[in-house]
């Protein structure tokens, strides 16, 4: 697991946050499942400094589709069958 450092919006105001994830995938995800994260701007992961930026993210849709996975068990499993070059 990678140690991330996240710029958001919690209440109006702009905060860092920490999180622990194998991928920026599972960093959305988690900022997804966080309801009082209203906006995340940028997602910089510690060991090498690589940031990622969300210029046009839509957090509320993101959580909308979210909730119409029945099955996240089995679409975790996929995922992990993939592999990142």
């Amino acid at each position: 697991m990678d140690e991330f450092i996240l710029d958001v919006m919690i209440d109006n105001q702009q905060t860092k946050m920490k999180t622990y994830q194998d991928s920026i995938e599972q960093v959305v995800d988690a900022v997804v499942t966080m309801e009082v994260v209203t906006n995340i701007f940028k997602a910089t992961r510690v060991k090498d400094k690589k940031f990622w930026t969300f210029p046009d993210i839509d957090l509320t849709e993101l959580r909308e589709l979210r909730r119409t996975i029945k099955n996240k068990g089995a679409i975790a499993i996929e995922l992990s069958n993939f592999k990142t070059h």
